[in-house]
């Protein structure tokens, strides 16, 4: 919701900043999302797109926000980051699992 509060100060538009902040907020929303629900990944990811549009379109309709469709990019820009930090993750993480048992089973020898 804070992306439809009001601010006190004009915010600038099309700023690095801002098109990494949503890259970066998408990301972790996508994470959080596919490790809270990993058998709906498709659920997730198209109501984070989802989410996003409807923030840039709701913006559009108040005087002190705008609604950008760089905004939009950037959110899926997000997403697909986000996915692609989960899943090298947890790639790293089974093959670390893998090592560890391997070292154990010929421990066991």
């Amino acid at each position: 919701m804070l992306a439809l509060w009001p601010t006190s100060e004009s915010m600038p538009l099309h700023t690095a900043w801002d098109k990494a902040d949503h890259v970066a907020a998408f990301a972790v929303l996508t994470i959080l999302g596919l490790r809270a629900w990993p058998s709906w990944p498709l659920r997730v990811v198209s109501s984070l797109l989802f989410y996003g549009v409807l923030i840039e379109v709701l913006q559009s309709f108040t005087s002190w926000r705008h609604g950008d469709w760089r905004d939009v990019v950037a959110d899926v820009v997000g997403v697909a980051v986000g996915i692609l930090l989960l899943r090298a993750w947890e790639r790293r993480r089974r093959e670390r699992l893998r090592a560890q048992e391997a070292a154990e089973r010929v421990g066991e020898v």
